[in-house]
């Protein structure tokens, strides 16, 4: 639907920028199409297709045509924006000739250094950095800095890059400390070691933050939290709500991580250690009660729903059972009345039968009778003729 709103030479210099066709795209320039064409606001015009593309030479072409590098698609990404996605360093450098914005966040809160750091380019982020060291804004637009999010990636040449290059930045919130304390959650052993390699205190707290071994105990990892007592984490230092780690460890029912912090020398107190006890044993009990309730509600309810189901079973057998005699009795009532007519039937015939054998009786004595009488008449015209006979011998 779009594309039918979209004249020909937009479309064709498209086209021709996704070809990675010079040529084409000087032709279309030359023929009047907008170096700046796109289909609408919302998508990306030509420059950031070639810069999405690494395509450095269409890039070259569309900025001496005069394309603008200030234009966003519907996310706030800019050319250069999708150049540092890319990656191609000639490309970056290309747009940044322009003298563009630097450090435009997208409608994510991120640079075009921020993600040059996500998608792990880091020749492009040196580009930047030498360009303007400045770029790095740390948590100025989110709860992300440069450091954080290259610490968050599995190649960590970013990060080494930068703790060799820059200062972390401290100001309200501490980015090596932020940095230490995500990788205690992400579970990243190899991030923990190279912070605290760079400084990074691992028993650090303010306002803000707990020391990490906190974090460690809470996410119930043996593993993360042996990483965190080898670095020497403070097996005794309160957190900010005056918990020890091994009361903290108690509270949520932690007991591998209990076990862990005496192996490595946490104080107990026991009064505290049973009182703390206590209230999870209650805290527990509460929650049970509370599982065990819902548990019954749910099977209260399922026996209801099955009760019906049953009773409306029962109903839809009964109708069955009532429909089945039904027919039954209908064709037995069927069965009778055939019956009937049969006998019926069979006693027409008989009746029929019997009937004609009467007649055919009748016919068969009347016609001996008459056969008795003719033989009698013919015996006794015999007798008169040998009568006859015998009285002319006489004479």
């Amino acid at each position: 639907m779009t594309d039918n709103k979209v004249d020909e030479k937009t479309l064709a210099l498209l086209k021709a920028v996704k070809a990675n066709d010079v040529e084409a795209v000087k032709a279309q320039l030359e023929n009047g199409s907008s170096p700046d064409s796109r289909k609408s606001p919302a998508k990306k015009n030509a420059l950031m297709i070639a810069a999405s593309r690494g395509y450095s030479d269409v890039i070259a072409v569309l900025l001496n045509a005069g394309a603008k590098t200030s234009p966003t698609e519907m996310l706030m990404n800019s050319a250069l924006h999708f150049a540092c996605i890319a990656g191609v360093v000639r490309s970056v450098e290309l747009i940044i000739e322009t003298g563009c914005e630097l450090n435009k966040p997208n409608a994510f809160h991120k640079t075009p250094l921020m993600v040059a750091i996500m998608h792990n380019r880091l020749e492009v982020v040196k580009l930047l950095l030498n360009k303007d060291p400045l770029l790095r804004v740390g948590f100025l637009y989110s709860d992300d800095s440069e450091l954080t999010l290259a610490c968050q990636q599995s190649d960590l040449r970013i990060a080494t890059y930068l703790l060799d290059n820059f200062k972390p930045i401290v100001g309200i919130k501490n980015e090596l400390q932020i940095a230490l304390l995500r990788a205690v959650v992400q579970h990243r052993p190899d991030v923990l070691n190279l912070l605290s390699g760079y400084g990074a205190d691992i028993d650090y707290m303010d306002m803000f933050l707990d020391p990490p071994i906190f974090t460690a105990i809470r996410a119930k990892d043996p593993m993360i939290l042996q990483y965190v007592l080898d670095l020497g984490a403070d097996v005794n230092k309160k957190c900010f709500g005056g918990d020890t780690p091994l009361l903290f460890a108690i509270s949520h029912d932690n007991e591998t991580g209990v076990r862990m912090l005496i192996k490595k020398g946490a104080t107990v107190d026991e009064e505290a250690a049973r009182t703390r006890l206590e209230e999870l044993r209650i805290e527990t009990n509460k929650r049970l009660e509370s599982m065990i309730t819902a548990v019954e509600v749910v099977i209260r309810d399922a026996k209801k729903s099955n009760g019906g189901k049953k009773g409306e079973s029962k109903e839809k057998q009964a109708g069955a059972q009532t429909e089945e005699r039904t027919k039954e009795q209908t064709k037995e009532q069927t069965e009778e009345q055939t019956e009937e007519k049969n006998v019926e039937q069979t006693e027409e015939q008989q009746e029929e039968h019997s009937g004609e054998s009467k007649v055919e009786k009748q016919n068969y004595e009347q016609k001996e009778e008459e056969d008795a009488d003719g033989n009698a008449e013919k015996d006794d015209a015999n007798e008169d003729k040998q009568n006859d006979k015998e009285g002319k011998e006489k004479e």
